[in-house]
Protein backbone atom coordinates (compact mmCIF):
# COMPACT_ATOMS: atom_id res chain seq x y z
CA UNK A 1 0.00 0.00 0.00
CA UNK A 2 2.99 2.86 0.62
CA UNK A 3 4.24 1.77 -2.77
CA UNK A 4 1.31 2.24 -4.38
CA UNK A 5 1.15 6.02 -2.76
CA UNK A 6 4.60 6.50 -3.39
CA UNK A 7 4.36 5.75 -6.98
CA UNK A 8 1.45 7.70 -7.05
CA UNK A 9 2.93 10.53 -5.78
CA UNK A 10 6.17 10.63 -7.93
CA UNK A 11 3.39 10.23 -10.76
CA UNK A 12 1.37 13.15 -9.63
CA UNK A 13 4.74 14.67 -9.57
CA UNK A 14 5.84 14.37 -12.98
CA UNK A 15 2.72 15.48 -14.15
CA UNK A 16 2.71 18.16 -12.26
CA UNK A 17 6.00 19.25 -13.37
CA UNK A 18 4.81 18.59 -17.38
CA UNK A 19 2.71 20.40 -16.82
CA UNK A 20 4.28 23.46 -14.91
CA UNK A 21 6.93 23.32 -17.86
CA UNK A 22 4.35 23.32 -20.21
CA UNK A 23 2.85 26.41 -18.80
CA UNK A 24 6.48 27.88 -18.66
CA UNK A 25 7.16 27.00 -22.56
CA UNK A 26 3.23 28.12 -23.19
CA UNK A 27 4.08 31.54 -21.55
CA UNK A 28 7.50 32.11 -22.97
CA UNK A 29 6.11 31.43 -26.29
CA UNK A 30 4.35 34.66 -26.27
CA UNK A 31 8.22 36.28 -26.44
CA UNK A 32 9.04 34.05 -29.25
CA UNK A 33 7.92 35.45 -32.44
CA UNK A 34 6.15 33.75 -35.44
CA UNK A 35 4.65 30.37 -35.76
CA UNK A 36 5.47 27.39 -33.44
CA UNK A 37 7.13 24.88 -33.85
CA UNK A 38 5.28 22.02 -36.25
CA UNK A 39 3.67 24.43 -38.13
CA UNK A 40 3.53 24.24 -41.83
CA UNK A 41 1.33 25.90 -44.67
CA UNK A 42 0.34 24.32 -47.40
CA UNK A 43 3.43 21.42 -46.66
CA UNK A 44 5.67 24.42 -46.67
CA UNK A 45 6.98 25.17 -42.65
CA UNK A 46 6.61 28.77 -41.21
CA UNK A 47 8.43 27.64 -38.14
CA UNK A 48 9.16 31.40 -36.66
CA UNK A 49 8.31 33.06 -39.19
CA UNK A 50 5.38 36.14 -38.69
CA UNK A 51 2.57 36.30 -41.33
CA UNK A 52 3.86 39.68 -42.64
CA UNK A 53 7.44 36.98 -43.59
CA UNK A 54 5.09 34.73 -45.66
CA UNK A 55 2.76 37.02 -47.73
CA UNK A 56 4.97 37.46 -50.99
CA UNK A 57 5.08 33.34 -51.25
CA UNK A 58 1.47 33.21 -50.10
CA UNK A 59 0.65 35.65 -52.72
CA UNK A 60 2.31 33.73 -54.96
CA UNK A 61 1.00 30.48 -54.89
CA UNK A 62 -2.69 31.54 -54.07
CA UNK A 63 -2.65 34.17 -57.27
CA UNK A 64 -0.94 31.93 -59.51
CA UNK A 65 -3.24 28.81 -58.95
CA UNK A 66 -3.23 26.82 -62.39
CA UNK A 67 -5.95 24.86 -62.78
CA UNK A 68 -6.20 22.38 -66.53
CA UNK A 69 -9.06 21.32 -67.48
CA UNK A 70 -7.95 18.19 -70.01
CA UNK A 71 -9.91 16.34 -72.40
CA UNK A 72 -8.96 12.76 -73.32
CA UNK A 73 -5.61 13.89 -71.05
CA UNK A 74 -5.04 16.99 -73.65
CA UNK A 75 -5.75 20.42 -71.73
CA UNK A 76 -8.96 22.20 -73.04
CA UNK A 77 -9.08 24.81 -70.87
CA UNK A 78 -6.23 26.60 -69.12
CA UNK A 79 -5.85 29.09 -66.84
CA UNK A 80 -5.02 30.65 -62.95
CA UNK A 81 -7.43 31.23 -59.59
CA UNK A 82 -9.19 34.31 -60.84
CA UNK A 83 -10.04 33.31 -64.62
CA UNK A 84 -11.91 30.60 -62.58
CA UNK A 85 -13.90 32.91 -60.47
CA UNK A 86 -11.31 32.87 -57.81
CA UNK A 87 -10.26 36.54 -56.92
CA UNK A 88 -6.99 36.18 -54.57
CA UNK A 89 -8.04 38.30 -51.42
CA UNK A 90 -4.55 39.30 -50.05
CA UNK A 91 -6.21 41.52 -46.86
CA UNK A 92 -8.05 38.48 -46.04
CA UNK A 93 -5.43 35.37 -45.88
CA UNK A 94 -3.52 38.02 -43.89
CA UNK A 95 -5.87 38.60 -41.50
CA UNK A 96 -6.46 34.62 -41.37
CA UNK A 97 -3.00 33.99 -40.64
CA UNK A 98 -2.46 36.86 -37.73
CA UNK A 99 -5.36 35.28 -36.66
CA UNK A 100 -4.09 31.77 -36.54
CA UNK A 101 -0.83 32.88 -34.97
CA UNK A 102 -2.57 34.69 -32.74
CA UNK A 103 -4.78 31.57 -31.25
CA UNK A 104 -1.36 29.74 -31.30
CA UNK A 105 0.08 32.37 -28.90
CA UNK A 106 -3.15 32.60 -26.31
CA UNK A 107 -4.79 29.83 -26.85
CA UNK A 108 -2.82 26.96 -24.44
CA UNK A 109 -4.57 23.71 -26.36
CA UNK A 110 -3.99 24.93 -29.76
CA UNK A 111 -0.35 25.61 -28.85
CA UNK A 112 -0.25 22.45 -26.95
CA UNK A 113 -1.47 20.62 -29.38
CA UNK A 114 0.71 21.77 -32.46
CA UNK A 115 4.24 20.71 -30.42
CA UNK A 116 2.61 17.56 -30.08
CA UNK A 117 0.68 16.83 -33.49
CA UNK A 118 1.80 19.61 -35.60
CA UNK A 119 -0.56 21.96 -37.63
CA UNK A 120 -0.92 22.14 -41.43
CA UNK A 121 -2.86 25.50 -42.30
CA UNK A 122 -4.84 25.83 -45.23
CA UNK A 123 -6.60 29.00 -45.71
CA UNK A 124 -10.55 29.15 -45.97
CA UNK A 125 -11.06 33.05 -46.76
CA UNK A 126 -8.15 33.36 -49.58
CA UNK A 127 -10.69 33.83 -52.09
CA UNK A 128 -13.41 35.68 -53.11
CA UNK A 129 -15.75 33.64 -55.17
CA UNK A 130 -17.14 35.33 -58.33
CA UNK A 131 -19.63 32.65 -59.85
CA UNK A 132 -20.49 34.58 -63.05
CA UNK A 133 -17.11 34.34 -64.13
CA UNK A 134 -16.23 31.13 -63.12
CA UNK A 135 -19.45 29.74 -65.20
CA UNK A 136 -18.19 31.79 -68.37
CA UNK A 137 -15.00 30.86 -68.36
CA UNK A 138 -15.84 27.09 -67.46
CA UNK A 139 -18.23 26.43 -70.34
CA UNK A 140 -18.46 23.88 -73.58
CA UNK A 141 -17.96 26.76 -76.23
CA UNK A 142 -14.24 27.68 -74.01
CA UNK A 143 -13.32 24.22 -74.84
CA UNK A 144 -10.19 23.91 -77.51
CA UNK A 145 -12.07 20.94 -78.99
CA UNK A 146 -14.77 22.65 -80.96
CA UNK A 147 -18.58 20.66 -80.17
CA UNK A 148 -20.52 18.75 -82.70
CA UNK A 149 -23.64 17.44 -82.60
CA UNK A 150 -24.57 14.24 -83.45
CA UNK A 151 -25.45 13.43 -87.00
CA UNK A 152 -27.96 11.40 -88.58
CA UNK A 153 -26.49 9.66 -91.70
CA UNK A 154 -25.74 12.07 -94.46
CA UNK A 155 -24.79 13.18 -97.72
CA UNK A 156 -21.14 14.18 -97.55
CA UNK A 157 -18.53 15.06 -100.36
CA UNK A 158 -15.72 12.90 -101.38
CA UNK A 159 -12.49 13.88 -101.06
CA UNK A 160 -11.93 15.86 -104.19
CA UNK A 161 -15.58 16.95 -103.60
CA UNK A 162 -16.16 15.62 -107.01
CA UNK A 163 -19.53 13.88 -105.89
CA UNK A 164 -21.31 13.25 -102.74
CA UNK A 165 -21.68 9.83 -100.31
CA UNK A 166 -23.56 9.09 -98.02
CA UNK A 167 -21.57 9.11 -94.77
CA UNK A 168 -22.71 6.82 -91.35
CA UNK A 169 -24.39 8.48 -88.58
CA UNK A 170 -22.07 9.57 -85.98
CA UNK A 171 -22.38 10.51 -82.19
CA UNK A 172 -21.10 14.26 -81.10
CA UNK A 173 -19.38 15.16 -78.55
CA UNK A 174 -21.65 17.94 -76.76
CA UNK A 175 -21.63 18.77 -72.88
CA UNK A 176 -23.36 19.53 -70.38
CA UNK A 177 -22.21 22.97 -69.05
CA UNK A 178 -24.04 22.40 -65.14
CA UNK A 179 -22.04 19.26 -64.74
CA UNK A 180 -18.57 20.37 -66.32
CA UNK A 181 -19.08 23.39 -63.74
CA UNK A 182 -19.93 21.28 -60.75
CA UNK A 183 -17.48 18.88 -61.59
CA UNK A 184 -14.54 21.20 -61.53
CA UNK A 185 -15.75 23.65 -59.13
CA UNK A 186 -15.77 20.63 -56.72
CA UNK A 187 -12.60 19.72 -57.98
CA UNK A 188 -10.89 23.41 -56.75
CA UNK A 189 -12.56 23.91 -53.31
CA UNK A 190 -11.19 20.39 -52.50
CA UNK A 191 -7.82 21.65 -53.55
CA UNK A 192 -8.10 24.52 -51.66
CA UNK A 193 -9.31 22.79 -48.49
CA UNK A 194 -6.84 20.31 -48.63
CA UNK A 195 -4.18 23.42 -49.43
CA UNK A 196 -3.10 21.79 -52.57
CA UNK A 197 -2.64 25.27 -54.31
CA UNK A 198 1.04 25.31 -55.07
CA UNK A 199 0.71 22.78 -57.60
CA UNK A 200 -1.12 22.52 -60.56
CA UNK A 201 -4.52 21.06 -61.04
CA UNK A 202 -6.02 19.09 -63.01
CA UNK A 203 -9.23 18.01 -64.01
CA UNK A 204 -10.49 15.68 -66.59
CA UNK A 205 -14.06 15.77 -68.00
CA UNK A 206 -15.95 13.20 -66.37
CA UNK A 207 -18.12 10.79 -69.05
CA UNK A 208 -21.36 12.05 -67.59
CA UNK A 209 -20.67 15.26 -68.84
CA UNK A 210 -21.39 14.01 -72.04
CA UNK A 211 -24.70 14.03 -73.51
CA UNK A 212 -24.80 13.43 -77.23
CA UNK A 213 -26.19 10.25 -78.92
CA UNK A 214 -25.77 8.44 -81.63
CA UNK A 215 -27.38 9.65 -84.47
CA UNK A 216 -30.00 7.42 -86.76
CA UNK A 217 -28.28 5.52 -89.40
CA UNK A 218 -31.09 4.88 -91.84
CA UNK A 219 -30.05 5.39 -95.38
CA UNK A 220 -33.18 4.71 -97.26
CA UNK A 221 -34.29 7.94 -98.29
CA UNK A 222 -30.60 9.18 -98.84
CA UNK A 223 -29.99 6.36 -101.22
CA UNK A 224 -33.37 7.54 -103.20
CA UNK A 225 -32.05 11.30 -103.67
CA UNK A 226 -28.58 10.06 -104.02
CA UNK A 227 -28.01 9.96 -108.00
CA UNK A 228 -30.34 13.29 -108.11
CA UNK A 229 -28.03 15.07 -105.93
CA UNK A 230 -24.71 14.53 -107.86
CA UNK A 231 -26.40 15.61 -110.52
CA UNK A 232 -26.67 18.91 -109.39
CA UNK A 233 -23.15 18.99 -107.76
CA UNK A 234 -21.87 18.20 -111.69
CA UNK A 235 -23.69 21.52 -112.40
CA UNK A 236 -22.32 23.21 -109.87
CA UNK A 237 -19.08 21.94 -109.96
CA UNK A 238 -18.62 23.17 -113.62
CA UNK A 239 -19.79 27.05 -112.68
CA UNK A 240 -19.26 27.56 -109.40
CA UNK A 241 -15.82 29.16 -110.74
CA UNK A 242 -17.07 31.13 -113.74
CA UNK A 243 -17.25 34.28 -114.80
CA UNK A 244 -18.93 36.45 -117.15
CA UNK A 245 -17.37 39.60 -116.55
CA UNK A 246 -18.24 43.01 -118.67
CA UNK A 247 -16.05 46.16 -119.05
CA UNK A 248 -17.66 49.98 -119.64
CA UNK A 249 -14.27 51.47 -119.37
CA UNK A 250 -12.88 51.04 -115.85
CA UNK A 251 -16.10 50.12 -114.26
CA UNK A 252 -17.00 46.30 -114.31
CA UNK A 253 -20.00 44.23 -113.76
CA UNK A 254 -19.44 40.74 -112.66
CA UNK A 255 -22.22 37.72 -113.67
CA UNK A 256 -20.77 35.42 -111.02
CA UNK A 257 -21.35 31.36 -111.41
CA UNK A 258 -23.42 31.47 -108.48
CA UNK A 259 -25.65 33.84 -110.17
CA UNK A 260 -25.17 31.37 -113.21
CA UNK A 261 -26.15 28.88 -110.87
CA UNK A 262 -29.79 30.23 -110.91
CA UNK A 263 -29.93 30.00 -114.38
CA UNK A 264 -29.07 26.83 -115.77
CA UNK A 265 -30.09 23.17 -115.35
CA UNK A 266 -30.44 19.99 -117.33
CA UNK A 267 -33.13 18.84 -120.17
CA UNK A 268 -34.59 16.54 -118.28
CA UNK A 269 -33.15 13.50 -117.51
CA UNK A 270 -30.27 14.01 -119.99
CA UNK A 271 -26.41 15.73 -118.79
CA UNK A 272 -27.62 18.45 -122.13
CA UNK A 273 -27.27 22.50 -119.92
CA UNK A 274 -30.49 24.10 -120.67
CA UNK A 275 -30.24 28.44 -119.99
CA UNK A 276 -33.02 30.04 -118.83
CA UNK A 277 -33.83 32.44 -121.59
CA UNK A 278 -35.85 34.77 -119.90
CA UNK A 279 -33.28 35.49 -117.28
CA UNK A 280 -30.40 36.23 -119.90
CA UNK A 281 -32.99 38.94 -121.45
CA UNK A 282 -33.33 40.06 -117.71
CA UNK A 283 -29.88 40.92 -116.97
CA UNK A 284 -28.76 42.24 -120.60
CA UNK A 285 -31.67 44.58 -120.45
CA UNK A 286 -31.01 45.45 -116.63
CA UNK A 287 -27.06 46.70 -117.96
CA UNK A 288 -29.01 48.34 -120.85
CA UNK A 289 -30.69 50.27 -118.81
CA UNK A 290 -27.55 51.45 -116.90
CA UNK A 291 -25.22 52.39 -119.72
CA UNK A 292 -27.20 53.04 -122.71
CA UNK A 293 -27.21 56.25 -123.61
CA UNK A 294 -27.22 56.72 -127.28
CA UNK A 295 -30.96 58.03 -128.61
CA UNK A 296 -31.97 59.31 -124.78
CA UNK A 297 -31.85 62.47 -123.20
CA UNK A 298 -28.92 64.11 -121.84
CA UNK A 299 -27.18 66.33 -119.13
CA UNK A 300 -24.13 67.98 -120.06
CA UNK A 301 -21.90 70.39 -117.85
CA UNK A 302 -20.47 73.00 -120.29
CA UNK A 303 -16.94 74.95 -119.82
CA UNK A 304 -18.90 77.52 -118.15
CA UNK A 305 -20.40 75.61 -115.81
CA UNK A 306 -23.98 75.96 -117.18
CA UNK A 307 -26.04 72.84 -117.46
CA UNK A 308 -27.75 71.99 -120.73
CA UNK A 309 -30.32 69.37 -122.05
CA UNK A 310 -29.59 67.38 -125.32
CA UNK A 311 -33.19 65.84 -126.28
CA UNK A 312 -33.22 62.16 -127.02
CA UNK A 313 -33.95 62.78 -130.72
CA UNK A 314 -30.73 65.03 -131.27
CA UNK A 315 -28.98 62.34 -129.17
CA UNK A 316 -26.94 60.42 -131.89
CA UNK A 317 -23.57 60.19 -129.87
CA UNK A 318 -23.30 57.21 -127.25
CA UNK A 319 -23.58 53.57 -126.61
CA UNK A 320 -26.48 51.30 -126.58
CA UNK A 321 -26.31 47.20 -126.46
CA UNK A 322 -27.12 45.56 -129.38
CA UNK A 323 -30.13 43.29 -127.08
CA UNK A 324 -30.96 40.52 -129.58
CA UNK A 325 -27.04 40.12 -130.27
CA UNK A 326 -26.02 40.63 -126.44
CA UNK A 327 -28.86 37.86 -125.94
CA UNK A 328 -27.12 34.86 -128.22
CA UNK A 329 -23.46 35.84 -127.32
CA UNK A 330 -24.64 35.70 -123.67
CA UNK A 331 -25.87 32.36 -124.00
CA UNK A 332 -23.11 30.76 -125.80
CA UNK A 333 -20.84 32.45 -123.00
CA UNK A 334 -22.89 30.82 -120.34
CA UNK A 335 -23.00 27.43 -122.03
CA UNK A 336 -19.05 27.25 -122.83
CA UNK A 337 -19.17 27.30 -119.15
CA UNK A 338 -15.79 29.41 -119.11
CA UNK A 339 -14.76 32.81 -117.31
CA UNK A 340 -14.57 35.46 -119.97
CA UNK A 341 -13.65 39.36 -119.68
CA UNK A 342 -15.77 41.63 -121.76
CA UNK A 343 -17.26 44.90 -123.41
CA UNK A 344 -21.09 43.88 -124.18
CA UNK A 345 -21.75 44.13 -127.79
CA UNK A 346 -22.97 47.45 -128.94
CA UNK A 347 -24.75 48.62 -131.81
CA UNK A 348 -21.43 50.62 -133.10
CA UNK A 349 -21.95 52.14 -136.72
CA UNK A 350 -24.64 54.07 -137.68
CA UNK A 351 -26.97 54.02 -141.14
CA UNK A 352 -23.39 55.45 -143.22
CA UNK A 353 -21.21 53.31 -141.19
CA UNK A 354 -19.58 55.75 -139.30
CA UNK A 355 -18.82 55.43 -135.36
CA UNK A 356 -21.63 56.27 -132.81
CA UNK A 357 -18.83 56.84 -129.69
CA UNK A 358 -15.16 56.75 -129.09
CA UNK A 359 -14.54 55.62 -125.06
CA UNK A 360 -16.58 55.45 -121.59
CA UNK A 361 -15.76 55.11 -117.91
CA UNK A 362 -18.66 53.48 -116.43
CA UNK A 363 -22.08 55.76 -117.51
CA UNK A 364 -19.74 58.92 -118.90
CA UNK A 365 -19.59 58.33 -122.38
CA UNK A 366 -17.21 61.45 -122.98
CA UNK A 367 -14.86 59.92 -120.80
CA UNK A 368 -12.95 63.48 -120.96
CA UNK A 369 -13.02 63.81 -124.82
CA UNK A 370 -15.29 66.29 -127.04
CA UNK A 371 -15.52 69.02 -128.55
CA UNK A 372 -17.86 71.65 -127.28
CA UNK A 373 -19.66 74.25 -129.82
CA UNK A 374 -21.63 77.38 -128.45
CA UNK A 375 -23.79 78.85 -130.47
CA UNK A 376 -24.90 81.48 -128.04
CA UNK A 377 -21.26 82.41 -127.49
CA UNK A 378 -20.04 81.53 -130.78
CA UNK A 379 -17.29 79.32 -129.22
CA UNK A 380 -15.34 76.34 -129.87
CA UNK A 381 -13.71 73.95 -126.85
CA UNK A 382 -12.22 70.94 -127.82
CA UNK A 383 -10.52 68.89 -125.15
CA UNK A 384 -8.87 65.51 -124.87
CA UNK A 385 -8.68 62.67 -121.81
CA UNK A 386 -9.31 65.39 -119.79
CA UNK A 387 -7.16 68.30 -120.91
CA UNK A 388 -8.02 71.53 -123.22
CA UNK A 389 -6.25 71.42 -126.52
CA UNK A 390 -8.50 74.06 -128.30
CA UNK A 391 -10.53 77.63 -127.19
CA UNK A 392 -11.29 79.52 -129.72
CA UNK A 393 -14.21 81.66 -131.51
CA UNK A 394 -16.07 80.20 -134.59
CA UNK A 395 -19.39 80.84 -136.88
CA UNK A 396 -22.25 78.70 -136.70
CA UNK A 397 -24.95 78.34 -139.43
CA UNK A 398 -26.99 81.23 -140.37
CA UNK A 399 -29.99 81.79 -138.87
CA UNK A 400 -31.89 84.22 -140.78
CA UNK A 401 -32.39 82.04 -143.70
CA UNK A 402 -32.66 78.67 -141.70
CA UNK A 403 -29.51 77.13 -142.18
CA UNK A 404 -28.48 77.59 -138.19
CA UNK A 405 -25.99 74.65 -136.66
CA UNK A 406 -28.39 71.85 -135.23
CA UNK A 407 -27.93 71.38 -131.46
CA UNK A 408 -27.66 67.81 -130.42
CA UNK A 409 -24.72 66.07 -129.81
CA UNK A 410 -23.19 63.52 -132.67
CA UNK A 411 -20.19 61.49 -132.93
CA UNK A 412 -17.47 62.67 -135.16
CA UNK A 413 -18.45 60.46 -138.69
CA UNK A 414 -14.42 60.64 -139.89
CA UNK A 415 -12.22 63.18 -140.81
CA UNK A 416 -10.47 64.11 -144.46
CA UNK A 417 -8.24 67.37 -146.02
CA UNK A 418 -8.51 68.56 -148.59
CA UNK A 419 -11.84 68.44 -149.25
CA UNK A 420 -14.61 70.05 -152.08
CA UNK A 421 -17.81 71.03 -150.16
CA UNK A 422 -20.53 71.07 -152.76
CA UNK A 423 -24.29 72.20 -151.94
CA UNK A 424 -27.34 74.00 -152.39
CA UNK A 425 -28.70 74.71 -156.24
CA UNK A 426 -29.40 76.88 -158.74
CA UNK A 427 -28.02 80.75 -158.07
CA UNK A 428 -27.41 79.14 -153.94
CA UNK A 429 -25.06 76.08 -155.04
CA UNK A 430 -21.63 76.18 -153.87
CA UNK A 431 -18.13 74.60 -154.05
CA UNK A 432 -15.59 75.61 -151.24
CA UNK A 433 -12.45 74.03 -150.75
CA UNK A 434 -11.47 73.11 -147.44
CA UNK A 435 -8.08 72.06 -145.84
CA UNK A 436 -9.65 69.86 -142.73
CA UNK A 437 -13.26 68.56 -143.17
CA UNK A 438 -14.69 66.88 -139.79
CA UNK A 439 -18.57 65.99 -140.07
CA UNK A 440 -20.97 65.13 -137.24
CA UNK A 441 -24.42 65.81 -138.29
CA UNK A 442 -26.36 65.91 -142.09
CA UNK A 443 -24.12 68.18 -144.00
CA UNK A 444 -22.90 69.31 -140.92
CA UNK A 445 -18.66 69.18 -139.87
CA UNK A 446 -15.88 71.67 -138.36
CA UNK A 447 -13.98 72.72 -141.01
CA UNK A 448 -11.63 75.85 -141.64
CA UNK A 449 -12.91 78.94 -143.11
CA UNK A 450 -9.86 80.82 -144.49
CA UNK A 451 -12.32 83.58 -146.27
CA UNK A 452 -13.49 84.68 -143.04
CA UNK A 453 -11.08 87.57 -141.60
CA UNK A 454 -13.46 87.38 -138.22
CA UNK A 455 -15.28 84.72 -136.24
CA UNK A 456 -17.27 85.02 -133.37
CA UNK A 457 -19.66 87.93 -132.06
CA UNK A 458 -22.94 87.05 -134.10
CA UNK A 459 -21.77 87.38 -137.52
CA UNK A 460 -23.75 83.73 -137.79
CA UNK A 461 -27.14 85.60 -137.80
CA UNK A 462 -26.88 86.86 -141.10
CA UNK A 463 -23.68 86.06 -142.68
CA UNK A 464 -23.45 82.23 -140.74
CA UNK A 465 -22.65 78.92 -142.79
CA UNK A 466 -24.55 76.80 -144.48
CA UNK A 467 -24.76 74.78 -140.94
CA UNK A 468 -21.45 74.12 -140.62
CA UNK A 469 -19.22 75.17 -137.58
CA UNK A 470 -16.20 77.18 -139.51
CA UNK A 471 -12.76 77.51 -138.10
CA UNK A 472 -10.01 79.77 -138.16
CA UNK A 473 -7.15 77.43 -140.32
CA UNK A 474 -5.03 77.36 -136.93
CA UNK A 475 -7.68 76.10 -134.80
CA UNK A 476 -9.20 73.61 -137.31
CA UNK A 477 -5.65 72.00 -138.17
CA UNK A 478 -5.20 71.62 -134.57
CA UNK A 479 -8.24 69.74 -134.18
CA UNK A 480 -7.89 67.55 -137.01
CA UNK A 481 -4.48 66.75 -135.86
CA UNK A 482 -5.60 65.28 -132.25
CA UNK A 483 -9.45 64.31 -132.82
CA UNK A 484 -10.62 60.73 -133.59
CA UNK A 485 -13.27 59.46 -135.73
CA UNK A 486 -16.43 59.02 -133.13
CA UNK A 487 -15.53 61.76 -130.72
CA UNK A 488 -18.85 63.72 -129.40
CA UNK A 489 -19.42 66.97 -130.78
CA UNK A 490 -21.52 68.72 -128.21
CA UNK A 491 -23.68 71.23 -129.30
CA UNK A 492 -25.93 73.97 -127.81
CA UNK A 493 -27.53 76.96 -127.87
Amino acid sequence: MKKLEIVLEVLLGLIAVTIGISIFVFVQSKEIRGFVKGTSLNSKTVIGRIPEEIMDDVDAEYSGFTIRITENGETAIEGVAEDYGYVYDHDAALSELDQILSEQKNDYLTYYMTLLFGSELTLKTAYKYDDTMFRNFVRAENLKEPRVPSMDASFQLNEDGSEYIIADATKGNEIDDRILQDHVINAINKAVKEGTVASELVVEIPKEAYISVMGSNDKTELKKELPEKNRKLKLQNKYKDVNITYTFGKEKEVLSGNHILEWVGYAGSSDRVVVDQTKIKEYVDELAEIYDTLWMSRKFVTTTGKTVSVDSAHNAYGYRISREKEYKQLKKDILAAKSVTREPIYDSEGAYGNPLYLSRNGTDDLNGTYVEVSIGSQHVWFYKNGELVVDDDCVTGKVSNGHGTIPGAYPLAYKQKSRILRGGSGAGAYSTFVNYWMPFNLGQGLHDASWRAKFGGNIYYNRGSHGCVNLPLKTAKKIFENIDAGTAIIVYN
